[in-house]
């Protein structure tokens, strides 16, 4: 008879998990504390850049993601300022990008996080965190050094 041992998760690999959207290989999970270089598995400090960092898998599964990419990540998210932003200022940011998307693209992306565009819209600051994850996604555009500019 053999006896089946229930494997305990530390709270960093169960949110990774939760972040990710699947279980992972211990060969996985091992790999991601390298690259996050984590020592300590009890250390809570560091459950948000293990979450973030699940996330950012989860959104982009083909490309590699590193720990400045998360950190980056959690500074947009945790800085960005408490302000409203009109749609033609959206708008002139996200023309921003390389290669520039088509106005029909920006709809698109709209209805896909629940927040459509509107030029004469006014979006709070949870609407701008759903835009910025859905750029994030978004492998193929990115914001060149020389045109990143703030708005608002």
């Amino acid at each position: 008879m053999t006896k089946i041992m229930a494997q305990k998760v530390s709270a960093l690999r169960a949110v990774y998990q939760y972040a990710y959207g699947r279980q992972v290989s211990d060969r996985t999970w091992q790999r991601v504390k390298s690259r996050l270089k984590i020592n300590d598995e009890d250390d809570e400090v560091l459950l948000p850049v293990v979450n973030a960092y699940g996330r950012l898998r989860r959104l982009n599964p083909n490309r590699s993601v590193t720990r400045s990419n998360v950190s980056l990540y959690l500074s947009i998210l945790d800085n960005m300022p408490q302000f409203q932003c009109s749609g033609e200022d959206l708008l002139e940011v996200l023309q921003r990008l390389e290669p520039q998307p088509s106005l029909a693209t920006i709809y698109r992306w709209g209805h896909e996080i629940g927040c459509p565009f509107h030029k004469k819209a006014q979006y709070s600051d949870t609407d701008l965190k759903k835009w910025i994850t859905k750029i994030i996604e978004q492998t193929k555009f990115k914001f060149p050094n020389n045109k990143m500019r703030r708005v608002g």
